[in-house]
């Protein structure tokens, strides 16, 4: 019979392996790639982005763009500091993060998209709950 890992052994000494081997491979491509990389961050700190910028630079890695989100710590890590420092990088907020903030906008400007907005997430969150239903549609 074959003996499973189990969750323990599964989230620890071997993801890490599976991880450090796909974080190499990645660093070797983008190293490799002659006509650059982009960098798409969701989430994290100023100083997080802008110590893994320069980590990548230091790697003599290619990049040619970075996207963050646009909450307010990270447009000012990418607008402010980094674009400083870099002049030859394209600073781009996120296309996606972009539009949800303009629906937004929108549904808060009409009562009427506020109330079918909210029905829609009841209808959702009601379907997410009820795996049953969720076959069925």
């Amino acid at each position: 019979m074959i003996a499973l890992p189990s969750r323990k052994v599964l989230s620890g000494r071997i993801l890490k392996d599976v991880t450090d081997k796909v974080s190499t491979k990645l660093l070797d491509n983008a190293k490799n790639d002659l006509s650059g990389v982009t960098l798409t961050f969701d989430g994290g700190t100023a100083n997080e982005i802008i110590r893994i910028t320069q980590q990548l630079f230091a790697e003599n890695i290619k990049v040619n763009r970075l996207v963050t989100d646009s909450a307010s710590e990270n447009a000012s890590a990418w607008c402010k500091q980094l674009q400083l420092l870099y002049h030859d990088k394209l600073f781009l907020p996120c296309f996606a993060h972009q539009m949800n903030l303009c629906v937004s906008n929108i549904f808060k400007e009409s009562n009427y998209l506020t109330k079918v907005g909210e029905q829609a997430v009841a209808i959702a969150s009601f379907f997410n709950r009820a795996k049953v239903w969720i076959g069925k549609l």
